[in-house]
């Protein structure tokens, strides 16, 4: 890995998280689920609770089934090049909510990162990433 190039990712942005192996292994995982009737089934079975209420045995049923379907996905990723930092939290209030630190390409992105503002295509605009970066740059020169 080059330590010359820097990939600064913003949490939730779409393009940065997505690869076209992320989407080869969806198209895995919705094609054995038209397939297989009985696993639809005990999808909606073992999560009918309310959002946050599973029990821990159907949380372990989710996890074990989720890990059977990742078996499949098996498709090369493609990662931000170099080293990759990750910043996370308001990204467009204040700066003193926002963290940035150094992630793991493999680890951080190796599976789709589903955040609930995924599609909002304005989380992507590299000038906000500019705009962001030059205030926590500021920021950090007037702390010394």
């Amino acid at each position: 890995m080059s330590n010359s190039i820097v990939s600064v990712v913003g949490e939730g942005d779409p393009f940065s998280c997505l690869s076209l192996g992320h989407l080869a292994d969806a198209s895995v995982a919705l094609s054995r689920l038209c397939e297989d009737k009985d696993l639809r089934e005990s999808i909606l079975n073992h999560t009918k609770a309310e959002l946050g209420a599973l029990d821990e045995i159907e949380l372990r049923w989710c996890i074990r089934t989720m890990s059977a379907l990742q078996r499949d996905m098996k498709v090369e990723k493609f990662y931000p090049p170099g080293r990759v930092l990750y910043m996370k939290g308001d990204l467009f209030g204040s700066i003193d909510e926002v963290t940035l630190y150094e992630v793991d390409q493999q680890l951080t992105f190796g599976s789709l990162r589903w955040h609930p503002r995924m599609f909002d295509l304005s989380l992507h605009i590299p000038h906000r990433y500019e705009t962001l970066l030059s205030r926590i740059w500021e920021k950090a020169k007037r702390q010394g």
